[in-house]
């Protein structure tokens, strides 16, 4: 039945084609076109490539040919029908045609293309060919990862919460008992390090503390040990990647100055948070990532040097800047912010990271400061109804930049409306996700 109905349908598909050559009205000439090309499709589909069939579909029979039709219908392009057919030029033309095809079956024939190859009886595996087994590959065995920076923190205060709820208690409550700091230290709240209070100097251009400061933990507890914040906490704003660094250590308890059982720790429980909205394929950074990373580009869109470790962080700041994701997992991360996925409009964690919204001078500077909440920053956008609220959280590293936003919803009673996510392996994003937020708004 198969072998009756290919055929039929090739039959079909020929017809089809020459109506494409022989109608004298663009419009007849190109329908025929979709005719061929859906025909096409039809064949793929006995070859079991479903989803070559698909793109066939909605590409070439879809777009393309609605972009033709749209073209000669622009340019109104008529003729008149003539009143008589000149059969004489058209039974040549068909006596031409089907020689071509009789020389280029025999020739075909002679070399052996017509005959079964050695491949062509192969058993395809099950699933050969179909949506499914593409966009598994895509997902999976090439599925780039990016250095998402400081959304990370965005990701470690949502770990913070899933693992032991509300920030509470201070640095020397959660870490006190095990490592070494200054009594100054040991007394900053871990609700003002969340929302950019933190009494810290901003860091996030360096040269704030000591060359090698973040080399290790022990040197990093070493300098703690005596170290003084600058400022008071919770008085003003300040972009501390220090102190996202002490909250991620934190929200492991932390036990002992080992980078690499503090890497695997919030490894585990980034992966354990990352489960609940099914992204799968975030992590910290690890050195066998970068084969698989993008090239990443400077500011003045060079190339790294290709000695470039690729590497965000030192480990002691994984919890501030060091995950590496995907575009996939970070849409469901979006989604899941939104309150768009399963039980996300009583999320109590959303809740809590969104709604508490607090504001502060800068402590360096002047100004009103940002409003921030638990690793957010909240804008303002104008809209026809008037302006409103869009959440967003940016980062850059060498190489790489990231901006997830999306529109207040808290207290609405209904998920986000609108989210943007963009990921470069340049310095744009920032820039690219603000004008891509104000254009849906608008």
């Amino acid at each position: 039945m198969g072998f009756v109905l290919f055929f039929i349908l090739a039959g079909l598909m020929i017809v089809s084609a020459i109506g494409v050559v022989v109608a004298r009205h663009p419009v007849r000439s190109t329908m025929s076109l979709v005719v061929t090309l859906f025909l096409l499709a039809v064949f793929f589909v006995f070859l079991d490539a479903d989803f070559v069939a698909a793109l066939q579909v909605v590409v070439y029979a879809g777009a393309i040919m609605v972009v033709f039709l749209f073209v000669i219908m622009l340019l109104n392009l008529q003729h008149d029908e003539p009143a008589y057919r000149p059969q004489l030029r058209t039974s040549f033309g068909l006596a031409g045609a089907s020689l071509f095809a009789l020389i280029l079956l025999y020739f075909l024939r002679k070399a052996g293309t017509l005959l079964p190859g050695p491949g062509m009886s192969t058993q395809m595996p099950a699933a050969f060919g179909t949506t499914e087994s593409v966009g598994l590959r895509l997902f999976t065995n090439y599925l780039l990862p990016f250095e998402i920076a400081s959304i990370s923190k965005v990701f470690t205060s949502g770990l913070h919460y899933m693992l032991h709820g509300p920030y509470q208690g201070t640095l020397g409550s959660w870490l006190g008992s095990k490592l070494t700091m200054s009594r100054a230290v040991a007394n900053l709240s871990l609700e003002n390090l969340a929302v950019y209070h933190p009494g810290l100097a901003q860091d996030n251009r360096g040269g704030v503390y000591p060359p090698g400061t973040m080399m290790s933990l022990a040197t990093l507890f070493s300098y703690l040990s005596t170290f003084t914040p600058p400022f008071p906490q919770g008085t003003c704003y300040s972009y501390s990647n220090l102190g996202w660094s002490l909250l991620g250590m934190a929200a492991v308890k932390l036990s002992n100055l080992n980078g690499q059982d503090f890497a695997d720790a919030y490894n585990a429980k980034l992966a354990q948070f990352c489960r609940g909205f099914s992204a799968t394929n975030t992590q910290v950074f690890r050195p066998s990532l970068k084969p698989r990373l993008p090239m990443g580009y400077t500011r003045e869109f060079a190339a790294l040097p290709a000695h470039n470790n690729y590497q965000p962080t030192r480990e002691a700041g994984y919890g501030s800047g060091g995950i590496v994701s995907t575009g996939a997992d970070l849409m469901q991360f979006l989604l899941y912010n939104m309150g768009r996925l399963p039980g996300g409009l009583t999320d109590r964690a959303l809740a809590y990271q969104q709604k508490e919204t607090l504001r502060a001078a800068p402590c360096s500077g002047t100004g009103p400061g940002p409003i921030t909440s638990a690793g957010w920053f909240h804008g303002k956008a104008q809209t026809a109804e008037g302006e409103i609220t869009v959440i967003n959280k940016n980062g850059g590293v060498a190489g790489f930049s990231s901006w997830m936003g999306f529109t207040a919803w808290q207290g609405t009673g209904a998920s986000s409306t609108h989210g943007v996510l963009v990921l470069s392996n340049s310095h744009v994003s920032t820039k690219m996700g603000n004008t891509i937020m104000r254009l849906l708004l608008a």
